[in-house]
């Protein structure tokens, strides 16, 4: 697929579980999702009001989460384009949103030094982890579930 538009800046690219699709996140605040097999733009998420740092797909491909420069962490409906849930607790940019291997929990990182997990169902932030003495830019669970 090749993308025949100019864009300022691309920060995060993914693929949906069924290889049909691609959410990126842009610098001008929107998550484009394309069809892979035409490069058509499908649709546009609009809800940071900041950059956004990363978008990824859900395990069963119905739901994005993303994190934005605006500390925000956006549970998205891939179908609908609307904004499911909002996650917030960090106090500098969210530079990046992963599910759990089974969809039930996101885990988040910041500049402001933590990770956090949260339980997508209840919204709550489940746990911080604060050991780390310089911001974080990146995670990733573990396929078993650990991160």
């Amino acid at each position: 697929m090749k993308i025949e538009r100019d864009f300022d800046s691309i920060w995060d690219v993914d693929f949906s579980p069924n290889g049909r699709y691609i959410v990126s996140g842009f610098k001008d605040e929107i998550i484009r999702l394309w069809d892979i097999h035409s490069g058509i733009e499908m649709k546009q998420l609009l809800g940071h009001s900041r950059g956004v740092l990363s978008a990824q797909f859900s395990p069963d491909g119905k739901m994005i989460v993303s994190s934005s420069s605006d500390k925000i962490i956006n549970l998205w409906n891939v179908e609908l384009g609307e904004i499911l849930r909002q996650f917030k607790g960090h106090s500098d940019c969210a530079t990046r949103a992963r599910f759990s291997p089974d969809g039930k929990f996101i885990v988040s990182c910041s500049l402001d030094n933590t990770v956090r997990i949260w339980n997508i169902k209840t919204g709550i932030e489940s746990k911080i982890l604060e050991e780390h003495t310089d911001r974080v830019n990146d995670i990733q669970y573990f396929p078993d579930g650990q991160i």
